[in-house]
């Protein structure tokens, strides 16, 4: 009998303290709850919105333009008449000759910028020749003068000059293309921009021609031989070279730069 109850003790001594136990991990369990019920609505308090510190920059803008032309006899420069030029801006040139092939062997302005040179483009009779020439992030100059110098000497020599704001510091060039043929409008294949741009094309004509543009393009200048004009959107897709149009057949080329907002 004594062991017995010996027996009972103990294992009431066990389960009392399995129950100490158990109370033990419950009030552990409570706290947790409470800390990480506490450690929530603290962060929600403290949390905040994400704001974003993207600037776009501020959109691609036309400011003005320059173009001359110098006359039927053979030399090897055309300068543009001077234009007031913003450091920062978009800077893009365009010559124009007859004749055989030479090379733009210079290009030089009056604020000392350093232009690069897309593609030159010929008419198939070897007599018509255009580039276009550009400077993004340019040096300013209040009565800037741009000058192509020619390797050799050429005939009915145009030369003009677009500027733009608002165009990428570095790395503006988004695409390129040209086109030539003989007819009464002038356009170029297709190509994709990257996103939001602004797309130049100048015209070059064997003789003066009216020039009408076609939408979305809008004409920025024109003499009958020379002809710049533009598109501009905020979005990628597919363009081609402004659909340009004129009265009487003849020669002509085209050239479409794509610069980045």
């Amino acid at each position: 009998m004594y062991r017995l109850l010996r027996l009972l003790l103990r294992l009431l001594l066990v389960m009392v303290a399995a129950c100490a136990i158990a109370a033990g991990l419950v009030a552990i369990v409570i706290a947790l709850a409470m800390i990480v019920s506490e450690a929530g609505a603290t962060m929600r308090v403290v949390r905040r919105p994400i704001v974003s510190t993207y600037d776009p920059g501020p959109p691609i803008a036309y400011v003005s333009n320059s173009l001359t032309t110098v006359g039927d006899a053979s030399a090897t420069t055309c300068a543009t008449p001077s234009q007031s030029v913003t450091a920062g801006n978009l800077l893009v040139c365009h010559v124009q000759f007859e004749g055989a092939v030479t090379t733009v062997s210079s290009i030089a302005d009056t604020a000392g910028n350093t232009f690069s040179q897309l593609t030159m483009q010929s008419h198939a009779n070897n007599d018509l020749r255009g580039l276009l020439v550009y400077v993004s992030n340019c040096a300013g100059n209040a009565a800037n003068v741009v000058t192509f110098t020619l390797a050799a000497s050429r005939p009915f020599r145009k030369c003009a000059c677009i500027q733009y704001s608002g165009v990428q510091a570095s790395g503006a060039l988004d695409t390129s293309i040209n086109g030539t043929g003989t007819g009464t409008s002038a356009t170029t294949s297709a190509v994709t921009t990257a996103g939001s741009y602004v797309a130049i094309t100048t015209v070059s004509l064997y003789g003066a021609r009216t020039q009408t543009e076609t939408s979305p393009w809008v004409e920025r200048m024109e003499n009958g031989n020379v002809q710049f004009a533009e598109q501009a959107d905020t979005v990628s897709e597919s363009i081609s070279g402004g659909a340009t149009t004129w009265a009487i057949s003849i020669e002509w080329t085209m050239q479409m730069a794509v610069f980045k907002d």
